[in-house]
């Protein structure tokens, strides 16, 4: 009795063993890659492009563009590259993830047709991801993970030349020194005053933080980067602040478009608060001439 007891036990644990090892061949849990990344909009600075990466971008997308046309049947005339980069705190990509990438031909309309296998062309784009660098996020001062997304086109001509779109970054906003003409600029609805820094109070310490404010077409910021300060105690409060503002967005033929634009905040001792420079003064300056820390 005591032995089919025994073999009857065996038995179930070995189902038991058994549906286990079933179940763990089905959908695989894994950490959600956007809290272990963080977003390219909560960070202080986002991921930029080195200079390396500047030069040998276009050749190398070309180059890759030229060597997948020639394997499918019919050659595609314009590639809509929609990935997003998940940067570590070094600057290198670890990750990427398609978000809308495609392949094909041009109607006179603008519409895609005889679209190639995206699938292929993204795991042939990755290896040429490899040597990519950037300099890292940061957040708080120091280097973080982060996730941008990037878009950028190749078209290829009539004369079997390429035209490439360089890389845009900010799911499409502006990069930073993009010039973008507009026929409004946004205006301040609502603004925040930075909190004087307490290290700086005792340490007799003044100045002014110059803030390069990227504003949505809601009107809302989406980046706030310090171009320039008198001293690094004011950058955060400065930043913070800058992300409380509210505007009207810029204009362009009737329709909103995201735009940077400047804004100086002061710091003196008499003032129990920092706070946003005078009309007056704001007139005076030319963003053009203020040079950046980044």
């Amino acid at each position: 009795m005591n032995i089919i007891k025994t073999c009857f036990t065996l038995f179930l644990m070995g189902m038991l063993l058994f549906g286990c090892k079933e179940k763990n061949t089905g959908v695989e849990v894994v950490p959600n890659l956007e809290s272990i990344y963080l977003s390219d909009k909560v960070v202080d600075v986002q991921p930029n492009e080195t200079n390396d990466l500047k030069l040998n971008t276009n050749k190398e997308l070309i180059s890759f563009a030229d060597s997948f046309a020639a394997k499918v049947n019919r050659k595609p005339e314009l590639f809509r590259i929609r990935i997003r980069l998940f940067i570590n705190d070094k600057g290198s990509i670890d990750k990427i993830m398609d978000i809308g990438t495609s392949a094909g031909s041009l109607d006179s309309l603008g519409n895609m047709h005889n679209t190639v296998n995206v699938n292929q062309f993204i795991n042939e784009l990755a290896p040429i991801l490899n040597d990519w660098k950037f300099t890292p996020a940061l957040k708080n001062g120091q280097p973080t993970n982060c996730w941008e997304d990037m878009k950028l086109d190749l078209q290829i001509q009539p004369n079997a030349s390429y035209r490439i779109e360089p890389p845009n970054f900010l799911s499409g906003m502006p990069n930073m020194n993009d010039f973008v003409q507009v026929d409004k600029f946004p205006q301040v609805i609502s603004s925040g005053a930075p909190k004087y820094p307490e290290q700086a109070k005792q340490a007799g310490i003044e100045g002014t933080a110059y803030v390069k404010l990227l504003v949505n077409t809601d009107g809302v910021p989406a980046k706030a980067v310090v171009i320039k300060s008198d001293n690094e105690v004011f950058n955060q409060p400065s930043i913070d602040a800058a992300m409380q503002f509210k505007f009207t967005p810029a204009l362009k033929d009737n329709k909103p478009v995201a735009i940077w634009v400047v804004i100086p905040f002061k710091y003196k001792l008499s003032d129990s608060e920092g706070k946003l420079m005078k009309k007056e003064d704001l007139k005076k300056i030319n963003p053009k001439k203020i040079k950046g820390n980044n």
